[in-house]
């Protein structure tokens, strides 16, 4: 099991599940760090905005990464989606981050999602997956999702980059942080992009 913690020092724990008069059974909890790679790299998110700035028909992928990393991930993230005017859709884990009374809200994805979140995934040019995963409930088969699109994927778990969708510009990071960032700089300039309504035809 893995563990984020914000603070270093501590590399694993061993607890014995046993009982007082059986031989030990010991599990080692090994404590990882959480990355912040994305924050760190300006290019990075440079590359990020700039994708956001260009982006015909993009979409927000939100998960449960974004519940996960508390309050202030989903305050961010409503503020990306003003700020940005982009539609959103979530994975099940997802729900409550960003309002179903939201006027960009497209309801759940995938094989138990809304067709409105399935069609504008299906024609996004850009998706910007937060906290989530690429699994098969919600690609199916996965040479027809999003197959015109580009993908900015932010998640704390390494393991998740690239599979089974190959992301062009890869955040491993807490997602709390990496929205800060992409907020700032996206509204950094003399005007925050604005995206205008988005359509699936």
């Amino acid at each position: 099991m893995q563990l984020p913690l914000k603070v270093g020092g501590v590399e694993h724990q061993h607890f014995n599940l046993g009982p007082p008069d059986k031989p030990a059974i010991w599990i080692a909890i090994i404590c990882m760090p959480i990355h912040e790679y994305l924050a760190s790299d300006m290019a990075q998110i440079e590359k990020a905005v700039e994708l956001l700035a260009s982006a015909k028909r993009p979409i927000i992928y939100a998960g449960g990464g974004i519940i996960n990393s508390g309050p202030k991930a989903s305050t961010l993230l409503r503020e990306l989606v003003e700020m940005t005017g982009f539609p959103i859709t979530s994975t099940l884990m997802g729900l409550g981050a960003y309002p179903a009374s939201g006027d960009k809200w497209l309801g759940m994805l995938g094989m138990h999602g809304t067709l409105e979140a399935n069609l504008a995934m299906h024609h996004a040019d850009l998706v910007i997956c937060v906290g989530a995963r690429f699994d098969d409930r919600v690609t199916g088969r996965l040479d027809g999702f999003a197959p015109r699109a580009q993908v900015i994927h932010i998640d704390i778990d390494a393991a998740e980059m690239g599979k089974p969708r190959l992301p062009d510009v890869a955040g491993v990071a807490d997602v709390k942080t990496a929205l800060e960032q992409l907020v700032a700089q996206g509204g950094a300039g003399p005007q925050p992009f604005r995206h205008p309504a988005h359509t699936t035809s």
